[in-house]
């Protein structure tokens, strides 16, 4: 027993000391403004596919407490680069301005009975509340995708914001929850556009993510700032650079001389 409990006393220093390395490594690390991190995620984008480029931003809150649960969605002005497949829960009366509002896909029987065989054809749900009932059988099929429909997530909309939500998923919006890690991911774009095109959209997830701040929350509600492509490594952005509240942050600033 003793011997079997000196080996779980080394083992845990040996842990305390990596996970010690790895912050020390991290704090470590050089920062760039988004400008100068974009253009090293895409001087180490070497894969022979067009790479997507995410955004990782570290919060000061504490996802345990449900009132600091950072979640939502924004829309993306420049898009993903790839086509997204909508589908649209709604009454009669409004599919048809559903449709011309670029719906691939309307509710019907039949489409509730093929998502209960699992069958899901469809990137983005969005339902006005009248559909939620229908919808809450499918709740263990389409609540681990994320597409279950929910108001903070902005796929749960009234009839009249409904035509508005569908461009928005069309044109390319993005949803975000903090993870157990205090941290938010969004994809803002493929390594192919252009760098105005991938400020802009950063610019729409961190301004929708600081929209979002918990009122509980003191202090600096960023801790930090990654930007990486899908095999290329990380890269550091000075938090100054990025945040809102910061008048000369760089997001702020006048982007049409890019």
């Amino acid at each position: 027993m003793g011997k079997m409990l000196a080996r779980l006393v080394q083992r845990n220093k040996a842990f305390i000391t990596s996970r010690r390395s790895m912050a020390l490594y991290i704090d470590e690390q050089p920062s760039f403004n988004p400008f100068q991190a974009i253009r090293l995620v895409k001087a180490h984008a070497l894969a022979a596919f067009d790479e997507t480029i995410s955004a990782v931003v570290h919060l000061n809150v504490d996802p345990k407490r449900g009132e600091q649960v950072v979640k939502g969605s924004c829309a993306l002005p420049h898009g993903l680069g790839k086509k997204t497949t909508v589908a649209v829960f709604t009454g009669e009366e409004n599919k048809e301005k559903a449709k011309l509002a670029g719906a691939d896909i309307l509710s019907s029987p039949a489409l509730l009975k093929e998502i209960t065989a699992g069958n899901i054809t469809f990137d983005k749900i969005i339902a006005t509340p009248d559909m939620v009932p229908q919808l809450k059988p499918l709740a263990k099929i389409l609540g681990p995708k994320g597409l279950f429909p929910n108001e903070k997530m902005g796929n749960l909309v009234t009839a009249a914001k409904l035509e508005n939500a569908i461009r928005n998923a069309k044109m390319g919006s993005v949803e975000f929850k903090v993870d157990p890690g205090r941290n938010v991911h969004a994809p803002i774009g493929k390594c192919t556009f252009v760098d105005k095109a991938l400020i802009e959209n950063l610019r729409a997830f961190i301004v929708a993510v600081s929209e979002r701040k918990p009122p509980g929350v003191k202090g600096s509600y960023f801790k930090g700032a990654y930007l990486s492509s899908t095999m290329g490594p990380s890269w550091k952005i000075e938090i100054s650079t990025i945040d809102p509240r910061n008048t000369k942050t760089y997001l702020l600033g006048d982007l049409t001389k890019l």
